[in-house]
């Protein structure tokens, strides 16, 4: 049986892809990822409709009180809603959400939007929430997949609720939005 035996496996142009140290722990190079909180509240004024999540950013402000926000790999954001994937292959994403004044609606739900899609019927949807298992109109609901995508891929987050008309989907506590490439 052959072994091979290198410490590091790089591009022709020398960009690390993959290094091994003395103990064997294995490391890739720059992997596309992120991950985003709320830049601020958004409050919703749908009820039936699922509506794109609009707040996200790389720089919070926020300092040590927070994760820190990351993206890297060539991940690209736009205009706070839309993470442009750079390489295809399978991705890992994810969000969490908390909802708070959520009154009148029986539900709340989420979905992951793959390239600009908004048909109800097909967007990827995820769980939802109960209204009469929440305290004082406060739900935290989450979202998350395996996603072959193609380079270019959009990704966004939507929420939706069964009829409330006015309701905060998004806060700056509580609430992120994270992927990464697997391979």
């Amino acid at each position: 049986m052959s072994k091979l035996r290198v410490q590091e496996i790089a591009h022709s142009n020398g960009t690390t892809a993959i290094t091994v140290d003395a103990s064997g722990n294995v490391s890739r190079g720059v992997i596309p990822a992120w991950f985003y909180n709320p830049s601020g509240t958004q409050t919703f004024t749908n009820t039936t409709t699922m509506a794109p999540i609009t707040v996200w950013t790389v720089d919070n402000g926020l300092g040590d009180l927070r994760p820190r926000t990351f993206q890297q790999g060539g991940i690209t954001l736009t205009d706070s809603t839309y993470v442009t994937v750079p390489v295809t292959g399978l991705y890992y994403i994810e969000f969490t959400v908390r909802i708070s004044s959520l009154t009148d609606g029986v539900y709340a739900r989420t979905a992951i939007s793959i390239n600009n899609e908004t048909e109800q019927s097909t967007l990827v949807r995820h769980g939802g929430g109960e209204l009469e298992d929440i305290y004082s109109g406060y739900l935290s609901l989450s979202a998350s997949g395996i996603y072959n995508l193609v380079a270019n891929d959009n990704i966004r987050c939507f929420l939706g609720n069964e009829s409330d008309t006015s309701w905060t989907g998004v806060t700056v506590n509580d609430c992120h939005f994270s992927g990464y490439f697997i391979g």
